[in-house]
């Protein structure tokens, strides 16, 4: 629903309130400079005629054209230009100009006060008013050491570890590029040894747009989206970067095994029947299903399935998104070549949900909207709400003639890397984020991910 000068009243003792926008099928409009206008069109009818305060058409003018130099573009600036104009009213620039005006002039700047706290209230409503909380996701699993079955029927035995309850969210990652901002020098810390040259930021791509939608609780592609999804679109080496922040790393592919299956080698993280409503998957994507399976078509909060949890209470590691590992293997399309493995099945997996399904990468510098990760450790975890220490630096293993990762040796003794796979822009990469294509079926590596389809109609939860 737009919003219009009908969807906005007072309660009570004059409360501002604005009517519920959200119409089923509707997305709200995505763009702050959109809401401004829809603001200023809702609130002109009330400041019409040759008495109108100048000062306030003159608002609405900045909040109607957003490409002036001064015209507002956001919320927040709204805030600060209405808190101005709060300052001129209340405090006139003199005491004896105050005592020349009349009472009717001090009746009028009443008038406008009240305009300007109602505007304010409708602002604090559609900005701030109902925005998602950010919740923590601290904690971590401990894993005990022993032996498990790995893949199909080998038993391996690795020491216990720690690893992210939750995948790593948008409002997590959002405080690690925050400490990047403010001590730059952190850059060089987290980075891996072997990061090309080439890549000069941590940002994901199309962070600004996916995060300040998120923020507010909007809608991409119309798929809800806040803080508490998992975030999408980061590569191999922003995923280590995110863990050496927090003073952790990036699981192993048997540490995710073992996290996932337990020591009974289960298919899956309840059983060994599959079950689509109990995770995040592709398998009702398309615009037919919509999300009728597991109620979600894309991306979902990672904490929105508590039926997808292994035995170790680890949760969302069968669906949702794939997720980065710190294993290596040899690239199926290229034997030359090592690739950084994803473990877990994603919203746009439509088959190979297993829990043994290993995904090689087509290169660490892969992102797309189906890859996220979580973290995990060898030692005890800090306590909830202590600052990630600041890491030593990553130092490079001794030359041997290729690059190796700089990571201690694996549990599972995957070789080092002999050498890195090179950058390359897939088509998920290249494509604007309308609409997640389906992942690559992991049983035919050298298949090509399916171009992405038309934007959807929004989903109706």
């Amino acid at each position: 629903r737009m919003i219009s000068a009908d969807t906005i009243f007072l309660v009570g003792e004059g409360q501002p309130r604005i009517a519920n926008p959200v119409k089923p099928g509707i997305p709200l409009p995505e763009e702050d400079s959109a809401q401004m206008r829809l603001i200023a069109d809702a609130i002109r009818p009330f400041v019409r005629g040759p008495k109108a305060d100048k000062r306030l058409v003159a608002l609405l003018d900045r909040m109607s054209n957003p490409a002036r130099v001064d015209g507002i573009k956001s919320g927040h600036g709204l805030a600060e230009a209405i808190r101005h104009l709060e300052d001129q009213a209340l405090h006139p620039p003199a005491h004896a100009e105050l005592e020349k005006r009349s009472n009717r002039t001090a009746i009028v700047s009443g008038i406008v006060v009240g305009l300007l706290i109602v505007v304010a209230g409708l602002i604090w409503q559609v900005f701030f008013g109902s925005r998602p909380v950010a919740k923590p996701f601290d904690t971590m699993i401990r894993v005990p050491d022993g032996a498990f079955i790995y893949q199909n029927g080998e038993k391996v035995e690795i020491p216990a570890f720690w690893i992210d309850e939750y995948e790593v969210t948008i409002g997590q990652y959002s405080a690690f590029l925050d400490a990047l901002k403010a001590d730059p020098s952190l850059v060089a810390v987290v980075k891996h040894p072997d990061q090309p040259e080439t890549k000069k930021s941590y940002r994901p791509k199309d962070w600004d747009e996916f995060y300040e939608t998120a923020i507010r609780g909007g809608n991409i592609s119309g798929a809800a989206i806040d803080p508490n999804c998992p975030v999408t679109n980061v590569d191999w080496w922003d995923a280590y970067a995110y863990a050496r922040w927090k003073g952790n790393r990036l699981p192993t592919d048997q540490e995710w095994e073992k996290a996932a299956r337990g020591t009974d080698g289960l298919i899956y993280p309840w059983g060994n029947d599959l079950d689509l409503a109990r995770f995040n998957s592709g398998a009702d994507q398309d615009a037919e299903s919509n999300g009728n399976k597991d109620g979600y078509r894309y991306w979902a909060p990672v904490d929105a399935f508590p039926q997808d949890e292994s035995r170790y209470g680890v949760k969302g590691l069968t669906g949702n998104v794939s997720e980065w590992t710190d294993t290596w293997d040899i690239d199926p399309d290229n034997p030359d070549l090592k690739v950084p493995i994803k473990r877990g099945a994603s919203f746009a997996t439509k088959e190979g949900y297993e829990l043994t399904s290993r995904r090689p990468a087509k290169s660490p510098d892969e992102m797309n909207l189906w890859t996220g990760f979580r973290t995990a450790r060898s030692e005890a975890p800090l306590p909830a709400g202590t600052p990630p220490p600041r890491p030593e630096p990553a130092t490079a293993a001794p030359d041997s003639g290729a690059p190796e990762p700089a990571a201690a040796p694996t549990p599972d003794g995957t070789p080092p890397m002999e050498k890195p796979a090179p950058a390359t822009e897939t088509p998920e990469m290249s494509a604007p984020p309308a609409a997640p294509a389906s992942e690559p079926p992991t049983a035919t590596p050298a298949a090509q991910p399916a171009p992405a389809p038309p934007t959807p109609e929004p989903k109706n939860e």
